[in-house]
């Protein structure tokens, strides 16, 4: 259980922090018992859809997670975007029944300076990007992320 592997790992080395991953499309109260035994949320928009309401999940995870410092996922493509037609292959990943397909740039710019935004305004703590895997595979998009982390970041 969840607190066998909290007090594993903190008798081990008392600074490992465990991350606990959700989408914000979960985000209710049927995770409170898990958080004693939680350092960090790892919060996660699955839709570019819903890349608008960024800032509203984020203060809905801190009122869930009271407490717990927020670590924003920035996706770099769009892992639902849509499965392949029969016969049709992914150019770089071969699989079968679905392909990578990057975000848009106005998707990666919302969902990027909204992250940047709650860093600076202190409502999350950090930021993840995924994957790096996927820099060989869509060149446009890491330099994309390059340039902005260099204009804003530096």
């Amino acid at each position: 259980d969840l607190k066998e592997i909290h007090d594993a790992l903190k008798a081990e080395n008392p600074t490992l922090e465990l991350r606990w991953m959700n989408f914000t499309n979960d985000l209710d109260e049927k995770w409170s018992d898990y958080l004693p035994y939680v350092d960090v949320i790892s919060l996660w928009e699955p839709s570019p859809d819903n890349l608008e309401n960024l800032e509203e999940s984020v203060d809905r995870c801190a009122r869930v997670f009271a407490g717990k410092p927020i670590v924003l996922g920035l996706f770099l493509v769009n892992y639902w975007a849509r499965r392949m037609k029969p016969g049709e292959t992914d150019k770089w990943q071969q699989h079968v029944d679905w392909a990578l397909r990057p975000l848009a740039e106005d998707e990666l710019q919302s969902q990027f300076e909204t992250a940047a935004r709650l860093l600076d305004g202190g409502k999350i703590a950090g930021i993840s990007i995924l994957a790096e895997a996927l820099v060989d595979k869509f060149p446009e998009t890491a330099e994309w992320v390059r340039a902005f982390l260099k204009k804003n970041c530096a």
